[in-house]
């Protein structure tokens, strides 16, 4: 019977007691940070690029995880991330998501066209639409030290999305997305907003446990 073993890269197999012969099979999961490149001006990144921080009432302005996520050709896929509210001010602090690559980051979340979220303090979810965006209440008023997960899932070449609140699901927030690549996304506005990002964490097990695929 085998057993499942985290393999840190500093160490040598025979430093983690791995014995000559062993069999191993590697099993990869995607873990990402938010982008040093594709920030708002005054986004700060602190904690290896885990903590997103922003100081000024200056306006709206996103940060993109590093890794984007492809509807493909069809199949099934899942990807799973955590944010932790660290803190914030108004309910309109922080949107929750994701957007495409050519998100405008100085600018309101739903004003850009190319992002999905999820207004977690404002009870709020917003999606792009033909004239401007489509806005609905939502999964209730998240408060400081509250963690939102975000699941992503492609299913026949179109995305669906559903937020979580403390590992509680919220139901399927948006369904239909149009293929493409989508990267994690946080809007953060105003005084001081700080969120942490988690891009390991498991899906909750209602959905169905085990890491991101």
């Amino acid at each position: 019977m085998g057993s499942l073993k985290n393999l840190p890269l500093d160490q040598t197999f025979e430093q983690l007691e791995i014995p000559n012969g062993a069999q191993l099979v590697l099993l990869g999961q995607k873990s990402f940070t938010w982008d040093l490149n594709y920030k708002g001006s005054n986004i700060q990144l602190l904690n290896n690029s885990l903590t997103a921080n922003k100081k000024y009432e200056i306006d709206y302005e996103t940060v993109l995880g590093t890794i984007g996520f492809n509807s493909g050709n069809g199949g099934h896929s899942r990807h799973y991330w955590e944010i932790k509210l660290d803190t914030f001010v108004d309910m309109e602090d922080i949107y929750v998501g994701i957007a495409r690559r050519n998100v405008d980051l100085h600018m309101r979340a739903w004003d850009t066209g190319s992002f999905w979220g999820w207004i977690c303090a404002g009870g709020r979810k917003f999606c792009p639409a033909q004239a401007s965006a489509q806005i609905q209440e939502y999964g209730g008023f998240s408060k400081i030290n509250d963690t939102i997960g975000v699941l992503l899932e492609f299913k026949d070449g179109l995305g669906s999305l559903t937020f979580y609140n403390n590992q509680k699901s919220l139901g399927t927030a948006f369904e239909g997305i149009p293929p493409g690549t989508y990267y994690p996304a946080v809007c953060l506005y105003y005084g001081e907003v700080q969120v942490t990002l988690n891009s390991r964490a498991k899906i909750p097990s209602q959905d169905g446990a085990g890491a991101n695929k």
